[in-house]
Parts: structure tokens; sequence; C-alpha cells
């Protein structure tokens, strides 16, 4: 290829303005073999000189012939039967010898219908031609006659093509004629450069390339890479070897500044002009210029190289597809962006990369010093330049040219020079591509140039994606523009994903970027970015509102002292949204506020003293960088940092970290991939529901005390768990699977081994399908959790020493033989605080039940331990969160007193099934007790007690409630007798509004709650007291409908069943009945029944404080104060009374006979 260039750049050779000249006989073949041959030409784009100007006058070559000649490449001398008849071809073949022996034209003879032996000897008609020359005016011109037989000997021993007018067609005799020149002539030799450099590897490179493609079909090759780095001299090296090759063949250089200043139309115009010979054609506008040159084209085998692409329009009005070429044609393209390539389905791509360390050297010291030899005394300088140039041509090309002749002091100058204020001609060439990027690709590429060239691409997302930019596309988009590229941290490096491999941008690119960040101002207070050791010091010192900095990152000064500065400077900073301290900075001021508009934050040696960071709801942070720096802290929160998503390695081995909570970072997916923490109490990993992997464990832990891992994706825990040797408080596993390779029995026989202290295990929401008997190795367990494990099918045993178990919304039921034996073990044992799990009604063991949500009882001589349960009735649609509530009240001197509660919150939807929950009482008991109570158990009198169950849902007007159904009470006889506790029964006063008629106008009802004995069911049948048959006897001595008074006193009994009419009282009224039929007889029975004598309340002196609600407006409302079953039987009255229905009071009524 050097070759090829002095050859091109020879100042000795003429400028060329045709490619061939044309010698032949006007009279013989103009018109016909010679004016073909013109065409032919033309099309294969061979700029061929005819004379059809009238230049050929006289005997004499004019001077404009004999210019053309000279400036003519090659010439073809056509010998027909008449040629040597004319003086004037006789002197042009003269002319164009010399030029063959004095500048290398290279010249094919072609013998048109007449044989060679003929021209080169004079025979035939040459012969009757030279006898008419010695006749006539150059008889006496033996040197001309003899310089023009000489010339006709010359041509003719020259090789040449012989038509003979028969056996053969003339025009594929021309076909013949285009190809010998198109491969002899080199029509469009190209200059590649002053002095190529690693050329020769590429070429063979982009052969092997194309040889692997071509099968005599359309070829498209992509040459990319970064500006400068000899992409267009490698193309005009390809070109220059391979144009002769084709019909035609043509170089539309610098397509992107070219289409600028003239358009595309003018770049469609030079592409026919030089493949079709077109010369003349003006298209008007690209999309006329499209279908012609496709027309063109499509037949035609042709090399084309269009150099700079920057768009793809660019593309589709040049070369829009395959099918514009004809077979066997190259088309090949020059870009700086791969994706444009990708885009038009450019197959064959070929990335020009940066010049090694020798190519470089031997690029450099040419162009600086113009030889092989240099200067020992200047090799430290020109390290210093390569290093700076990187490989990149252009800029070994433009720095060593500026170094030429220069002293070592200028060397030296110079270079400093270059790595403060990059060269302005290099910048020039490498700002293009920056100047093609959108907003976010410029902000995203002057971040990596600044701050982030050689960390790994998942470090560099991260921080941009802090900075608000979508990286994803933007980075691409670089890569693909040849602004940077990723590669692999080290050969023997195994790489999981492209994430792991490192961003890297060219040294003159980064300049270039920093350059334009400087552009902002020359006050560094007023730029965004800043990196500059001098500039940030000038920034912190100034301690100003600033509105302008965006990034911050400081390398420290190995020597450097502590820096000056107002600790507020960095909260005044109101744009600050990244702030990167590498080395030393205990050196600089601690900041005092930091701004909200912070999201990165990294201080390499920040004070070492620093004991508690706490970031928590921190939305913006997205890495926790490098720790090991703060060997102090001892408890990291960064609890609801929700886009947090990688904690660095470093973390897992602070030797004094009591507490590290990250619990709600539900995106992070890194976390250390090891610990030792020899100091951890507590960690907490809950609800980060992209984390995979628990760390490996290095050493023993004997300080942990709590571990929180409900919520993440971890299905394995590493064998090393063995570790936590300390655990001994809380364990949570919730919403995931059982460690163990989902093998649960495995897990649950090594918890003992590995936990032997654990007091609380969390299981919630998980597939565990059996609780094994093994668990009763757990001797430490106090709390078991299982809630919402939907799987969970079987309880084979409880841990010994439990006191409080959940199971809500499990498929367990506690009528299972097992969960009875293990419940009632349980509840005998005293050690129950609270269980709950599903079930359908109170245990049959118990002591004492009752329907609704609260039970009345007496009690003396000492306070009641109980162990009470309730059965939950499961609404649909319930809207969680909500909590089940448990009181336990005594009432002295009117006044309820609560002695003992319990809240239980709920997050999830209890549904399916009915639920049971049992508290114990003598764990919750309030202490001390109060005086008044203290008292009353004094005196041995019975006081009046009562239990009440809720459930409390957090928006106050959801009507979607689960209500309790009933509940039980069981003395716990190792701490109270039975001797002591008696139940009672309930009065209910219901009085309707008076009405326009005199009948019906109020009714009374005093009843004794349905009581429950031992092994009966919650139905009709009731006990009849002495009082129940008073009330009956004074009800059947009623008489007329129409003397139904304002008020009835009725009571709960079987004998309500036997009534008979239905009742003509215009308001028929209902009883709270246990059963749907009593309910009904009872409705029909009233209406008989006339008169009963009792005392008329006044609506006016209603006492409110005993009332547990009331119909008002059309809707009825519950204050909740009271037992369930009242508000039962009430709410049935209501609803037979209509708007003018209220309660009057609910009393007790006295103890059970």
């Amino acid at each position: 290829m050097m070759g090829q260039q002095s050859s091109s750049s020879s100042p000795s050779k003429p400028k060329h303005t045709y490619d061939v000249f044309l010698s032949f006989r006007g009279e013989d073949t103009r018109f016909g073999f010679t004016g073909n041959l013109y065409s032919a030409l033309s099309q294969r784009g061979i700029f061929t000189f005819i004379d059809e100007n009238g230049l050929r006058k006289g005997e004499e070559i004019t001077p404009s012939l004999r210019k053309a000649i000279q400036e003519s490449r090659n010439s073809i001398v056509i010998f027909s039967k008449n040629y040597a008849a004319s003086t004037f071809c006789l002197n042009e073949l003269v002319e164009i010898l010399e030029c063959h022996a004095n500048h290398n034209m290279w010249i094919l003879p072609v013998f048109y219908d007449i044989d060679p032996s003929h021209v080169r000897y004079q025979k035939g008609s040459y012969e009757e031609a030279f006898a008419m020359h010695e006749r006539g005016r150059f008889k006496h011109d033996f040197e001309k006659l003899q310089k023009w037989k000489m010339a006709l000997r010359r041509a003719a021993d020259l090789s040449g093509l012989h038509f003979k007018n028969r056996g053969e067609y003339e025009f594929e005799f021309i076909k013949k004629i285009t190809e010998e020149v198109s491969s002899k002539l080199h029509p469009h030799v190209l200059h590649i450069a002053d002095y190529p450099v690693g050329l020769q590897a590429r070429m063979q490179q982009i052969q092997q390339l194309m040889d692997a493609s071509f099968d005599n079909k359309v070829t498209m090759l992509g040459i990319h890479g970064m500006g400068g780095i000899g992409k267009s001299t490698l193309a005009r090296a390809i070109y220059n070897l391979k144009a002769h090759q084709f019909e035609a063949a043509s170089f539309i250089a610098d397509v992107r500044e070219n289409s600028i200043k003239h358009g595309l139309v003018h770049i469609q115009e030079t592409i026919l002009s030089e493949l079709v010979g077109e010369r003349n054609i003006k298209l008007g506008d690209v999309y006329r210029g499209i279908p012609i040159l496709q027309q063109r084209l499509c037949r035609k085998r042709v090399l084309l190289v269009l150099d700079d692409i920057e768009k793809k329009e660019q593309l589709q009005a040049t070369a829009g597809g395959l099918d514009w070429f004809g077979r066997g044609s190259i088309i090949i393209i020059t870009t700086r962006d791969k994706h444009l390539l990708k885009c038009h389905k450019v197959e064959n791509l070929y990335e020009v990369n940066e010049l090694n360390d020798n190519q470089s050297l031997e690029l450099f010291r040419w162009n600086a010093f113009k030889n092989k030899k240099v200067d020992p005394n200047y090799m430290e300088l020109i390290k210093r330049a390569l290093y700076y140039a990187n490989g990149l041509p252009v800029a070994l090309e433009i720095i060593g040219s500026n170094m030429f002749h220069k002293t070592l002091a200028e060397w030296d100058s110079a270079i400093e020079a270059y790595e403060k204020f990059p060269n302005r001609d290099v910048q020039k060439i490498l700002r293009v591509s920056y100047d093609s990027l959108d907003t976010n690709e410029r902000e995203i590429f002057l971040d990596i140039a600044c701050f982030f060239s050689g960390y790994t691409l998942r470090y560099v997302t991260d921080m941009l994606m802090a900075r608000g930019f979508h990286p994803k596309i933007g980075i691409k988009v670089l890569k693909d523009k040849s602004l940077i590229k990723t590669v692999k941290q080290s050969d023997d490096t195994e790489i999981d994903t492209i994430y792991d491999q490192i961003v890297i941008m060219h040294d003159m690119i980064r300049s270039m970027g920093k350059e334009i960040v400087d552009e902002q101002s020359k006050w560094p207070h007023k730029r965004n970015r800043l990196w500059f050791y001098d500039d940030i010091v000038s920034v912190l010192k100034m301690n100003t509102e600033n509105d302008a900095v965006e990034v911050m990152r400081l390398d420290m000064p190995e020597d450097q002292e502590k820096i000056q500065g107002n600790q507020k400077v960095f909260g005044k900073m109101k744009k600050l949204q990244m702030i990167h301290i590498e080395e030393k900075g205990e050196c600089l001021p601690i900041p005092k506020y930091l701004p909200n508009s912070l999201t990165v934050l990294t201080w390499m040696g920040y004070p070492a003293v620093l004991r508690h960071l706490i970031l928590r709801s921190c939305k913006n942070i997205r890495r926790i960088p490098n720790m090991s720096g703060l060997p102090s802290l001892t408890t990291l929160d960064i609890d609801e940092c929700t886009n947090l998503i990688e904690i660095h390695d470093s973390v897992g081995f602070l030797c004094n970290l009591k507490v590290f909570t990250a619990g709600g970072c539900t995106k992070l997916t890194f976390g250390p991939s090891a610990i030792k923490l020899p100091s951890l109490e507590h960690l907490c990993l809950r609800d980060c529901s992209s984390l995979v992997n628990f760390p490996e464990i290095l050493a023993p832990m004997k300080k942990l005390k709590i571990v929180q891992l409900e919520g993440t994706a971890m299905k394995h825990l590493p064998l090393s768990i063995n570790n936590l040797e300390g655990l001994q408080q809380d364990l949570c596993l919730e919403r995931g699977k059982i460690p163990e390779h989902n093998e649960p029995s495995n897990f649950f026989r090594k918890l003992p081994l590995f936990f032997p202290n654990l007091k609380e295990l969390y299981l919630n929401d998980s597939d565990l399908i059996i609780l094994p008997a093994c668990i009763e190795e757990c001797h430490s367990l106090k709390l078991l959790f299982v809630y919402n494990c939907k799987k969970l099918k079987e309880i084979r045993g409880f841990p010994p020493s439990i006191t409080q178990f959940s199971a809500e919304n499990t498929s367990v039921e506690a009528v299972s033989q097992i969960v009875k034996l293990l419940l009632r073990q349980a509840i005998s044992s005293t050690t129950i605080d609270f269980y709950a799990m599903p079930g359908q009604r109170i245990p049959e063991w118990f002591d004492h039940s009752i329907r609704g949500n609260s039970l009345l009882f007496l009690f003396r001589k000492e306070l009641p331990s109980l162990t009470v349960c309730a059965v939950s009735e499961v609404w649909d649609n319930i809207k969680p969160p909500f909590e089940v509530s448990f009181d336990f009240f005594v009432t002295t001197n009117d006044n309820d007193i609560s002695v003992c509660g319990y809240y239980w919150y709920h997050q999830f939807c209890i549904s399916g099934n009915d639920h049971i929950f049992m508290i114990n009482t003598q764990n919750h008991l309030c202490h001390p007790m109060n005086s008044n109570i203290e008292r009353a158990l004094e005196t041995n009198e019975w006081i009046r007690g009562k239990i009440t169950f809720a459930f409390n849902a957090a928006e106050e007007d959801s009507r979607n409630l689960q209500i309790i159904k009933s509940v039980g009470v069981y003395v716990n006889r190792a701490f109270s007798s039975l001797e002591n506790i008696r139940y009672t029964r309930l009065q209910v006063e219901l009085q309707l509004a008076p009405s326009s008629t005199p009948t019906c106008r109020g009714v009374t009802y005093k009843g004794t709650p349905t009581m429950n004995r031992p092994g009966s069911a919650l139905d009709d049948r009731t006990s009849t007291s002495a009082l129940q048959r008073k009330i009956h006897h004074r009800l059947d001595k009623a008489s007329k409908p129409s003397e139904c008074p304002r008020r009835y006193i009725l009571g709960l009994a079987r004998p309500l069943s036997q009534t008979s009419e239905p009742s003509e009282c215009p308001r028929s009224l209902g009883l709270g009945c246990a059963t749907e039929t009593s309910f009904n007889l009872a409705k029909s029975w009233v209406g008989q029944k006339s008169k009963v004598t009792c005392n008329i309340h006044d609506p006016q002196a209603w006492d409110t404080t005993d009332s547990i609600g009331y119909k008002c407006d059309g809707g009825y409302k519950y204050d909740g104060g009271f037992d369930g079953y009242t508000k039962t039987v009430t709410e049935e009255l209501l609803s037979f009374g209509g708007n003018g229905c209220r309660i009057l009071r609910v009393k007790d009524y006295g103890p059970l006979d």
C-alpha cells in the first residue's frame, strides 16, 4: 500500500483530467464502432476523451488536443483500414507514444477489421497510405515518415485486441475492451495516507470477511469505529485494491459533510455520474433520485463506498437495499454509528480499533521526526505523548506533526498543555459524535467522561439511574456511536452478565467531554460537574447558595492536609445529586446538612468514629458503597430504601456492627456475598422481595438474637447457617419457601441443633404443609407463627414451652384429634398466651360458652385466671388491616374497669373458614390491681366480670366486618376455683315510638340469653327458670289485641312455639330467638296476647349510659360496648319495629339458677 501511495502522489506526474483518450479515424468508425465504444466506456464510469468538438483541424495536432492527450491516464488507439491515411492520426499516435514513454501512459491497440501485421509492417491499405505520403508533400521528409512507421510498429507490438468483423458480435468485442480497460487502467486510485500504518493486517481481515460472505450476490460491508480511528483510510485502501474488478466504482467521501453543504441530491447525481456515466443529469429531489438509482444500477456490478454516513436518511437515499445493485456488487459503508448499520440490515460488520503500542510509536515517530531514528533524549516525552493519544491515529498524526522541529523544552510544554487543554483539531473531529446525541445521551456521555470511565457497567447504570437518566438506552447509543466500549475485567475472569464488564472511554474522548463541561463557565461554581481538586476546594470555601453543581467527585492528593470549609456548604447546593470522595475524605469538612436532592453519597475516609448511619426511606439511594472505612459503625439502617439495588461486600465485615436493617428494600438484588459480623445482634432483610441469596457466614456469630427474612425471594439457606450460634430470640422466614431444598422435615430437625436458644419462629405465608413432631425438640421456642400458610394441613406437635401460636388462614382445624389434644395439654400447663387457628366452635371441654361477642359472669375472693376463647365468623370482602381486641372488665360502683386486654393486628384477610382465638388472662392482667377491686374482693361479695371480643376494622365506614359468633371460658384450675365463679343473664329493654294507631305503640323485651350447657349446641333449646315461667303465665292472661299496651315484657323459652293464630295487631313484633322457626312463632304469638300490666318508660328519661345502639335516619348504629347476643336480639326487634324503634337499656338480671 505504501508503494501505491508513492506512485499516486508523485509530483512529476501530470494532473489527469481524462481516464482514456480515444485515437481513431473519424471517417472509418466515428458513427459506428468508436461511438459505441465511447458509450460503453462512459457507462462503466470511465471518463473518456473523444474529439467531437472540432479539435482535429488541419494536419498538425492542436495545443488543445495535445493537452487532452497529456492529461489522460490511458489511451485506446483504434487502427482501422484508413487510419494511416490520416497524417493527423499518425501525429496523434506519435504524441501518445511519447506520453507512454515519459508518463507511463497505458495504451491499448484495437485492430478493427485490419490485420495487426499490416499495421506493424505497413502492408495492404497501410502500404498504400504510406506510398501516397511518399509521393506527396512528405516525399522529402524521410524522418517524419520513419517516425510514423516506427510509431505504428511500436503500437502494434503492444498487447491489443483484434476484431475481424466476422464470427464475433461487435458489442461483445466492445465489452471485452471495457473489461480490459477496467482491469488494467486503475481508473480510481485514491490517496490513502501520507504514512499508512497497520493497514495490511486490517485489509486482510476485511478481505476474509468479504470472501466469507461473497457468493456472486450483493454484499454490504459496514466499517465502524470512533472518529479519527482510520475508517476512511481503510476504506480508501480497499477501494484501490478492488475497484478494477467491477464494471464501475465510486468512492463518495464525507457523506455527512457533503450532504449538509450540497444536499443528498448532489450525492445521488455523483453516484450516477461515476457508476453510470450520467454526467449532466439533474434529479431535482431525493425521492425522484431513489428509483432512478435503483433502475440504473440494478444490473450493474459495482463497487460503491459511502464514507462517513451519519443518518439513516443518507443510506436510504444512496444505497437503500441490496436489490438496488447488480449481482456481485459490494457496498462499503463507514460510520461512527454501529446501530445505524444494524438498522439498515448490514450483516458484515468490522470495527476499527486503536493502534497497538508499536504501531502508535511508528506513526508518531514518522510524523514527529520524518524518519525512524529518534533522539533518546525524547523517549520519555514520546511515552507521554503516546499515553495521551492512546492509539488514536488522528491524534498521533496531529500531535506528532505539531512536535516536528521542536526542542525538548517545547515538547514538554506542548504535552503539558495537551494534557490540560485538549488539541482543538482532534476535538473538532471527535465532537461530531457528541453533537449527534440527544439530551439524555449527552448527559450520560458527560457523566461517564467526567466520573465513570473504568467502572463496571452495573455501577455506571446504577449511578446514572440515580441521576434520573435512562442509561439502558443511552449507554447502548454511546456504544453504537463508538464513544464507549465495554470490556471484560480480565481474560481469566468469569463474567456472569454484561453488567460485570468495564465501561471504557478513550482518553481523548474523555478530554473532549471534560472540555465541554468547562465551556459552561470559567467559574467552577457555575458548572454542573466538578472533578478538579482546585475547583472543588474553591466552591467549598465560597459557602454560598449554589443551584448549578449536580455532581462532585474528588480525588484527594496524597499529602493533603485538612481543608477549611463551612459544614453547611453542602446543604446549600440545592441541585447536588451525587458526592463521591475517593480518598482522605477526613480532610474535608464534615457536612452538617445535606440537600434533599442528594441521591448518592460515597465518602471514603469518612471519620472513623462514625457509629450510627441512618438512611431510612431514602428513595434515591441505589447503591451502598465500600464502607470499610467505617470500622466503628454499630448501626446501619437502610430500611425502606425502595430503589436500593446493591450493598457492597465490605458491609459484611464491619466488626463492630450490631444492628443491620434493610427491611422493605424491594429492589435489593445484590447483598454482601459473605458476612463475618461478630458483634451483630439484629439482622433484618424483611420484604427484600428481589433478594435471592443469603450470604455465607464465615465465622460464628454468637451475639445474634434476631434474623428477619420474611418476604424475601430466598429459597435456600447456606450450610453455614449453623454459624448463627447466638440466635435466640427471633427467626423470621415469612412469605417464602422453607429452606433446605424445600424439605421442611430437614429444616425442623436442624432447628434445635443450629438454634437451641431460639425463642421466636415466623413461617407465615410459606409453603409449609406439615408441622412435624420434631418441632417438640425446640425446647426454648415460645412463639410459632404459621398464619397464611394455606398448604398447612397437619400439626403433629407443639414445642413444650410454646406460649403463642398463630395458624390463621391454614387448612388445619381445631377439631382434629391431635390439635384438640395439643390444645388441651397447652391450656392445662397454663403456658398458653395466645393461640389462633381455623375452627367453628368453642372446644367442648370449656366450662362455659355463649353466643355473641360478650360473656358476663360473677366472681369473688380473687380475680379469676381464665383461658378465654372466641369463634369468629368470616364475612366476604374484608378489607385489611384490622385487629382482634379482647378486654376483661370488672364492674365496681357502677364503673367498668379494664383489668386485662390484648390486641392482635392482622394485615391480611381471614377467609374461607371460621377461626378460634384463645387468650390466657393470667398473662395479661394489669398491675397493680385497682384499689376498688381489691376492696370488693376483701368483702367476699359477688363482683360482675365481663369478657368481650371485637373486630376493629381500619376503615371506620367499612361494612365488611368479621364478627364474633360465640365466646367461651375455661377456668385455669391451677390458679382459680370453680366455686368462686357464677354466670349471669341480661335484661334488654326496647321501646317503639308511639304510632297513630292506638295499638302496639311500644314494647319492652326482657329475656334471658340462651346458655349452652356442656354437650349441647347453640339452638332454641333453653333452660326455663321460675322467672321465665312467670312471664309466660302473665302473657297467657292477655285478652284483646286492641288492648295491646305500649310495652310487653317477654321471655325466651320453648313454650313460645306453642302458639296458634297470627296476630291482628297492626305492628307484629318479633323476638330475638335462637332459630328462625321460634322467631316466626314468637312473632305470631305476640299479636294474639293483648294485655300486660307494666310501667311505661318515658323516652325522654332514657339512660344513654347503658345503651348499645339505636335506630336513626333509616340506619342502625351499634356502639359496640355490650355483648353480641343482645345486639343480635335487638337487631331482630328493630327490623320489625320501624324507624321509631329504640333501645332503652341493658341491665344485669341476675345469676343463672
